[in-house]
């Protein structure tokens, strides 16, 4: 009988060890995610901030936390990814300051580069071309699922991993970025037409105007009337 009953217990004991390492596996797993999981969320949580603070950011992408395994690939192909996306972001950011256009219609502009503006009318082609790849190289960045995953498949994971990435990234990236990013980047393309027709404008009645203290004056009242139409469809990023 008590034979009987230490047969019937190894298999118990056996179970019993084999759930607990399995329970300590999913455990150790379930930490290393959430660890993940947490940096992620602390970089996403900086991206809406009003001032971003690249000092933040980059260490905290630029750490490791898990330093081997299959999770230590998952943290630095996301990380990797997050810091490409911020770079782009921070470099479209850049091109969409205002305080790029700022000069364009200050009066020394307005003198030195006038009647015809042909450097204004210049850098604001180069700059409408940098801002539209920037955008396109962001927005490809965020939507293209083929270009997220390149930063993982070089590694050779099991697809687990692979859909726990894409499944991280869906999760953190903010739902509005693409929109607000985008509603920027269409208010700096608007203003570079405007500023273009500004241009052309002062042109077509280079006889008409001149700067007197600092201020453009036109010696026509419905010529001013129209120039100041102009200038008020200038847009900010607020």
């Amino acid at each position: 009988m008590k034979k009987r009953r230490k047969l019937i217990m190894i298999p118990i004991i056996i179970m019993i060890i084999v759930a607990f390492f399995i329970f300590f596996r999913v455990f150790k797993d379930l930490n290393m995610e959430s660890k993940i999981k947490k940096e992620i969320n602390e970089v996403v949580q900086i991206f809406g901030t009003e001032n971003i603070d690249s000092d933040d950011i980059n260490t905290i992408l630029d750490r490791r936390l898990i330093k081997n395994g299959e999770y230590a690939e998952l943290e630095d192909s996301i990380k990797t990814y997050y810091k490409d996306l911020y770079d782009d972001i921070k470099n479209l950011t850049f091109l969409m300051d205002d305080s790029n256009y700022g000069n364009y219609l200050s009066s020394d502009n307005l003198i030195d580069d006038g009647p015809s503006f042909v450097k204004s009318k210049n850098n604001l082609v180069t700059a409408k071309s940098q801002l539209n790849d920037c955008y396109d190289e962001l927005i490809n960045q965020l939507t293209d699922e083929n270009e997220i995953l390149s930063y993982i498949k070089d590694k050779k994971l099991n697809n687990y991993y692979n859909n726990l990435y894409l499944d991280i990234i869906n999760e953190y990236t903010p739902n509005n970025l693409e929109d607000d990013i985008t509603t920027k980047y269409k208010k700096v393309l608007n203003n570079i037409d405007v500023y273009n027709d500004i241009f052309d404008f002062l042109v077509t009645n280079k006889g008409h105007w001149s700067i007197q203290n600092d201020v453009i004056t036109f010696d026509d009242s419905i010529l001013l009337e129209k120039y100041n139409e102009l200038t008020n469809k200038l847009e900010t990023n607020d």
